[in-house]
């Protein structure tokens, strides 16, 4: 849903609560004579990056975390999810920080029978979050070619059971099986030993480590396949030749975009290390999500 569309479902004194909040990011507001100026103007507004800076930077610790937790779920939660397992009195701090979110036009709780609470866009790529919360499996579709998914699909013996013929069918199926504790248990299982250590020390830093840093740990030959693999995935059209490649044909790890040879971080997404938490492979290995309550 556009931001345009969001902002017309809020009550016209809502918009007007968040242009209260907001306004000091612009040197003046125009005279506006009906609700689809408003919106426009808010439009333009609430994607301006100082303005939601100021915002953010205004937000409490309650409401930080909210909106921390929706961004790293891809900026659109069931409000029912949020509240699943809270007391009632959580439930009314959780209420009190989507309103405040809203007031700041940082989040909208949606009006509709399945409330949503929703991040525009330029909301959800301005909230810093680590690469692990950043990446995920079914953004693979929008990082990675058709040709990339395609051989980790492969990898992945999907070919002979899975049914994907385009890329975000095939994304779907990838996520089926790296997502599933018992299954990416079975993957885990099929590495070999190198390649396992690796994602090992990859988890431990947090889920993401440089190629610098890892190919440091390989010898010469290896340590110019690694640092160049961003550049010349050879592991898309032939076999892998280090553990870094085992890694990334089976849709363990991704590499961080980057604009420099060998600048770029080797990332487990996020959906993996939960999965990787309940595989009796890495039980060990993957630190908890963080409690987040209020």
């Amino acid at each position: 849903m556009a931001l345009s569309e969001l902002l017309f479902s809020l009550p016209t004194e809502r918009l007007r609560e968040i242009v209260e909040r907001r306004a000091h990011s612009v040197r003046g507001v125009p005279r506006i004579a009906s609700k689809r100026d408003l919106v426009h103007f808010l439009s333009d507004l609430l994607n301006h990056f100082t303005s939601i800076e100021r915002a953010w930077a205004a937000t409490t610790l309650a409401e930080a975390r909210v909106l921390t937790r929706v961004a790293a779920k891809g900026g659109r939660v069931r409000l029912a999810d949020l509240e699943e397992g809270l007391e009632a009195s959580t439930r009314c701090r959780l209420r009190s920080a989507l309103d405040g979110l809203e007031r700041l036009g940082l989040a909208v709780l949606t009006r509709e029978p399945d409330p949503h609470v929703v991040l525009p866009k330029s909301v959800q790529q301005a909230v810093p979050l680590p690469p692990s919360l950043r990446i995920t499996i079914p953004s693979l579709s929008s990082r990675l070619d058709a040709t990339t998914i395609e051989r980790i699909w492969e990898s992945l013996g999907l070919r002979q059971e899975g049914t994907g013929r385009t890329r975000l069918e095939r994304c779907r199926e990838i996520a089926g099986v790296l997502t599933c504790p018992d299954r990416v248990a079975g993957v885990l299982e099929s590495l070999p030993e190198r390649a396992v250590q690796l994602l090992e020390s990859i988890i431990r830093a947090g889920g993401a480590r440089s190629l610098h840093e890892i190919a440091l740990e390989m010898d010469g030959r290896q340590r110019t396949q690694v640092l160049s693999c961003g550049w010349s995935p050879g592991w898309v059209h032939g076999k892998p030749r280090n553990p870094l490649e085992e890694l990334l044909v089976r849709g363990l790890i991704v590499l961080e975009r980057s604009t420099a040879w060998g600048d770029q971080s080797a990332v487990v997404p996020g959906d993996v290390l939960a999965a990787l938490r309940g595989g009796p492979a890495a039980d060990d290995l993957v630190p908890l999500e963080p409690a987040w309550t209020l």
